[in-house]
């Protein structure tokens, strides 16, 4: 796949160096780590796209890791992956600690 949408909301009472600490570590380890490029923002309801840097395409592993990272963050409320590639395309929502 080409790109993917990424949807997630940050908790309201994150504190402006967790929000800082949270993006520094979600480009090093979420994107960067796997090759990845990001695009977009937002300040509590986030909207980005992923796109394959320097990858052929993103795959399911790429997304895996992605989720796993997402949802073992204490900061997230809430994210999903949107693949458009997919035909009627499939949204993967999830709800952390839930």
């Amino acid at each position: 796949m080409d790109d993917v949408d990424l949807k997630f909301q940050l908790k309201t009472e994150l504190s402006d160096s967790q929000t800082e600490q949270f993006w520094m570590e979600f480009i090093e380890q979420a994107i960067e780590a796997q090759g990845l490029v990001v695009g977009g923002g937002g300040v509590h309801h986030i909207e980005v796209t992923l796109g394959p840097g320097a990858n052929q395409q993103i795959t399911p592993e790429h997304l895996a890791a992605i989720r796993e990272w997402m949802s073992n963050r204490f900061e997230i409320i809430d994210f999903e992956i949107i693949d458009f590639e997919i035909i009627d395309f499939e949204i993967i929502d999830f709800e952390v600690g839930a």
